[in-house]
């Protein structure tokens, strides 16, 4: 979700206290997996999936990997 909100690698490597590289490489497994050719059409592809949850499915993790504001951990 962070690409899709936009976010740079560097940015992205440090909300998950991980390497810009590190991202970088998963960026280009999930590329190659969904079948497309850069974070545009990755980010697209994940606003459609999300458009299609329904809205009483709650996230169970954050942006930065931990549990939204008032949710336990499962």
């Amino acid at each position: 979700m962070l690409v899709a909100r936009g976010r740079s690698n560097r940015d992205t490597a440090a909300i998950l206290d991980i390497s810009p590289r590190t991202v970088q490489k998963h960026l280009e497994n999930c590329f190659r997996k969904l079948g497309v050719s850069d974070r545009s059409a990755a980010a697209e592809l994940a606003w459609k999936v999300l458009a299609a949850v329904p809205e009483s499915v709650e996230p169970r993790r954050g942006l930065d990997g931990r549990p939204p504001a008032g949710v336990s951990p499962a």
